[in-house]
């Protein structure tokens, strides 16, 4: 059994999960709850809070939630109160399924961490994972933006409430203890509810680990080659991002040393349009942040004054002799100069 479920804790939640759901949150129960309990509803139009089925109070933003649902509660006699339940409208969140049979809960979390950075957008520390856990196991997770959830889970904090039940609408349609759900919108069991967890899962742990290692014995074997073949996916794609973040800055820094750095015609245009009369330019090599200037005067030594005037250029001086040509009165120098930014 331990390599099926690999660790003692994960044995633990599965039981504790399926003891839950044959006790008090059967989905009958939980129905009843939702509709008979106070409730949050979250849409697009903002907070909805909802007491014995009735609509009380309507929010249309998180400041309004967050100092109108402790007075909210004054109004309809609910001071009293301290759970409520969250039910998210069909576009507050996306559920993800993962597999046609029902799965333990610690499978649906592993699968639920990959799909998460395969299949969708989002990153991982801006989304909570909440696997679809009503009967001791899951077929898919539901993914809620912590943009959302965080607001929420502060404002029923500050009015003196603990989120009880979890629910969704539309063909995802769920309802499950938020316990079940996990963090960040757990609710701490009662004593008696511990007392009868520790009593069912040492009844069930006795005759029951040979129905849990015939249930699950063929899907794990399914979902241990399914894993390793994601592993290797995600690795592939955090190799790719790597990838593309390395090329990104390589691009960055060759567009911003272009865009540092006057081009080669500007440059040659520059000096060209300073040069006396009698000089020209035969050759222009450009370095990192330097140029060299090789050309022809008829009075070189004045050539070093006349470009340092240049705003473009600095510290100009002859890279060599200046060397006089037989037969023309003219001599071929070489310039290094530096190149100012433009």
């Amino acid at each position: 059994m331990g390599e099926r479920f690999q660790s003692v804790g994960s044995l633990f939640n599965w039981l504790k999960s399926r003891l839950f759901s044959w006790t008090e949150t059967s989905a009958r129960r939980l129905d009843e709850q939702i509709v008979s309990g106070l409730t949050l509803r979250v849409d697009r139009n903002g907070y909805e809070l909802f007491s014995g089925g009735k609509s009380r109070r309507h929010f249309a933003n998180t400041d309004e939630l967050g100092f109108g649902l402790r007075s909210a509660l004054d109004e309809i006699r609910e001071g009293r109160t301290r759970k409520i339940n969250l039910h998210f409208a069909r576009k507050q969140y996306l559920y993800r399924p993962l597999s046609d049979v029902t799965l333990p809960d610690y499978r649906v979390s592993e699968l639920a961490e990959m799909d998460s950075v395969m299949q969708t957008p989002f990153k991982r520390q801006d989304i909570v994972l909440l696997n679809d856990a009503k009967h001791g196991g899951g077929r898919g997770y539901f993914l809620l933006k912590k943009s959302l959830i965080e607001p929420i889970v502060s404002a029923v904090k500050s009015a003196g409430l603990r989120c009880d039940l979890v629910s969704f609408s539309g063909q995802d349609a769920a309802v499950f203890p938020a316990h079940v759900a996990g963090e960040p919108l757990g609710r701490r069991a009662s004593p008696w509810t511990g007392k009868l967890l520790v009593a069912g899962i040492v009844a069930m742990m006795l005759g029951s680990a040979a129905h849990f290692q015939l249930r699950y014995d063929a899907a794990n074997q399914e979902l241990d080659a399914k894993i390793a073949s994601l592993n290797v996916e995600v690795a592939k794609i955090r190799a790719s991002i790597a990838e593309q973040d390395r090329q990104d800055k390589l691009l960055a820094n060759v567009m911003q040393l272009k865009n540092s750095t006057p081009s080669r015609v500007k440059l040659w245009e520059e000096l060209s349009r300073i040069l006396p009369d009698g000089s020209w330019l035969a050759a222009l090599n450009m370095g990192e942040g330097t140029i060299k200037a090789t050309g022809y005067s008829k009075s070189a030594a004045s050539l070093i004054e006349i470009i340092n005037s240049s705003p473009h250029f600095s510290e100009a001086a002859f890279d060599g002799s200046v060397v006089s040509i037989a037969n023309r009165d003219v001599q071929r120098f070489t310039i290094k100069a530096g190149v100012a930014a433009p």
